[in-house]
């Protein structure tokens, strides 16, 4: 049978030629009938039956077919579970390996990370020891180069001086952005949260620079919405230098014109709170994604399903106030690819920025790091070409509304007059009147202002806001009024 691969009957195994012979101890066989199996076309087994009374035919070999094929399957497929099972303790063992390759290879990065990140500090501390000692007599330099250019110089000696200074202040600016960044990348900042004025910040930033603006022919456009509080609990100082450090390079990057500084109140997602409930990666599939992890997947149907059943009251309660500052320019733009890039140390927008404006590339970083220190967030959406707009928004404490109503009380009866503004400030200060469901009168100069108070009701309030451009002329304008009067 295996020999020849094809059935045998034999029904007289004694005599019959093809018999070879059976083991000893073997009971005697009076009738044979032996099958072979095949996988493709090699012999795989057979199966033996013997000694039935009345011997074997061919119509037992037709009724037995199913069978065999039947045993053949059943075969192979213990025989391909036993393939697979080695295939997978194989795999297993591979992957096994390769995981731990893979964690030692991570624990060997971690260590290098940690061993980097000590460098960098250490350097970044040297940094901040070295520029505190050079910012000390460059501070004397610069008031002893000032003190110098105001006495008797000619031209040429002027210029000379006049360079001096320049130097100095572009030298003072670097040393100070190195000992601010590595100060906050070290941890060493000082965050001091107060109620602070945001008007007396705002004035100290537009007084600090509003030089620079104006040698650059750019007006500052700053417009505060109503809702805006007076009291921000925040740090000042670092506000003062982050509103500065936006101001400041959207007068660098802006043709002569205008730069806006807009603020506003908004009410969003309180991120701590998205933080805490966002589910990125289940801890049971090893961090693998939801449509990899039944059970995340869960998870985030059970997150749906409650926030689908969330009342209003819940979701107002994740919802937090804001104070929006916005800096717009109308300057070159910033590319869309680079609006990530633009807040990491040592890097500025296009390879062309640091020849043409210079600067240390880490204005923005700073920025960046103070934001996050008091609670904030910044954005930038920039078109290359029109515009930018640098977004800043700090969180508002809940217990410091704005009392529109008692301000509305205390206006009535008042007659608000605003002279020599330009027209985004008349367009402005007219929505802000509505809040107040005032009116709002506006004159081009200060003479038709002060002829049109003089008319008025003994018992009206007369509040001129008054351009500063025509704040020197107050006084003669006055006297000018009551001789015609």
């Amino acid at each position: 049978c295996l020999v020849h691969k094809e059935p045998v009957i034999a029904n007289q195994p004694a005599t019959d030629p093809r018999a070879a012979g059976i083991p000893e101890g073997h009971p005697a066989l009076n009738h044979f009938l032996g099958i072979p199996f095949f996988r493709d076309e090699d012999i795989y087994g057979m199966i033996g039956i013997s000694n039935r009374p009345g011997g074997y035919s061919e119509a037992d070999l037709k009724y037995l077919e199913p069978f065999i094929i039947a045993c053949s399957s059943l075969i192979q497929s213990y025989q391909q579970i036993d393939t697979n099972h080695d295939l997978i303790n194989t795999l297993e063992k591979k992957v096994k390996e390769r995981t731990q390759r893979l964690e030692q290879a991570n624990a060997d990065l971690a260590a290098a990370n940690k061993k980097v990140v000590q460098h960098s500090k250490a350097q970044l501390q040297h940094f901040a020891c070295m520029s505190h000692e050079i910012r000390t007599p460059l501070n004397c330099i610069l008031g002893l180069s000032s003190l110098l250019k105001e006495s008797s110089l000619d031209a040429k000696q002027q210029d000379a001086v006049q360079m001096m200074i320049t130097s100095g202040d572009l030298l003072l600016t670097v040393v100070n952005d190195v000992l601010d960044y590595s100060k906050l990348e070290t941890g060493h900042v000082d965050i001091e949260m107060t109620d602070s004025s945001l008007q007396e910040s705002l004035n100290a930033v537009i007084h600090s620079i509003e030089a620079k603006a104006a040698t650059a022919e750019i007006i500052l456009e700053v417009n505060c919405d109503t809702s805006v509080p007076a009291v921000l609990r925040t740090d000042g100082r670092r506000l003062q230098q982050i509103l500065y450090n936006l101001l400041g390079n959207a007068i660098k990057f802006s043709p002569p014109g205008t730069v806006e500084l807009k603020l506003s109140t908004v009410e969003k997602q309180d991120e701590e709170t998205s933080d805490r409930m966002a589910v990125e990666t289940c801890p049971q599939a090893g961090g693998k994604p939801v449509e990899a992890c039944p059970h995340l997947a869960r998870l985030h149907e059970a997150v749906d399903a409650s926030a689908c059943s969330m009342d209003t009251t819940e979701e107002e309660s994740m919802r937090r106030k804001f104070v929006r500052f916005e800096v717009i320019d109308y300057g070159r733009g910033i590319p869309k690819e680079d609006f990530e890039r633009i807040f990491q140390p040592f890097v500025q927008s296009g390879s062309d920025t640091e020849a043409c404006y210079g600067g240390t590339g880490l204005g923005l970083a700073i920025t960046s790091k103070l934001v996050r220190a008091l609670g904030g967030t910044i954005d930038v959406d920039s078109a290359v070409g029109v515009k930018t707009k640098f977004t800043v928004d700090l969180p508002l404490a809940a217990d410091s509304p704005v009392d529109i109503q008692g301000l509305k009380a205390s206006l009535q009866n008042s007659s608000i007059m605003l002279v020599g503004a330009r027209e985004g400030t008349k367009e402005w200060m007219e929505q802000v009147m509505k809040d107040f469901d005032l009116q709002l009168e506006i004159y081009d100069s200060l003479l038709d202002t002060m002829k049109s108070i003089v008319q008025k009701r003994s018992d009206t309030l007369c509040i001129a806001l008054v351009h500063e451009s025509l704040v020197n002329s107050l006084r003669e304008n006055i006297r000018e009024a009551k001789i015609g009067n």
